[in-house]
């Protein structure tokens, strides 16, 4: 029963970080892309907002999808106290994300580059979000 009910959840919770994600990366292109602005003011508050923005929703979409992968390999071993562990600790993806866009803001705190009149969308990664991704990356290969 636990399995049946935690999945749509999960979906439920991908769906919403990879929404997050899409306005996120819009933005981001409309600010690359289509906002031609001499204020550098707005340039920067909208280059660093879409990016930090979808930053934080790649981020919660990540944590979900290794949790989906995680429920995957606990439901193969037949291991039902694990899925109700991973149950009440799917909405910490959420404080979890936010934490780590944190950092990473802590790590990079400006992401457009004024000399250029330019946003770069490497900034916020940095080497936080590449541990990250990489660890969910082979956490998620591991469990299939």
């Amino acid at each position: 029963h636990t399995r049946r009910r935690l999945f749509p959840r999960q979906l439920w919770h991908l769906a919403l970080a990879d929404a997050v994600l899409a306005v996120g990366s819009g933005m981001t292109d409309v600010t690359l892309f289509w906002v031609k602005t001499e204020n550098q003011d707005i340039s920067w508050a909208l280059c660093n907002a879409s990016l930090r923005l979808g930053h934080f929703g790649r981020l919660a979409s990540v944590l979900v999808e290794v949790e989906i992968s995680v429920a995957f390999a606990l439901t193969f071993m037949r291991r039902t106290r694990g899925l109700s562990l991973l149950k009440t600790s799917l909405p910490a993806v959420w404080p979890i994300g936010l934490l780590l866009t944190a950092v990473s803001v802590l790590q990079h705190p400006d992401a457009y580059v004024r000399e250029r009149h330019a946003c770069s969308v490497w900034a916020p990664w940095g080497s936080i979000g590449s541990v990250i991704v990489s660890t969910a990356l082979a956490l998620g290969v591991a469990c299939y």
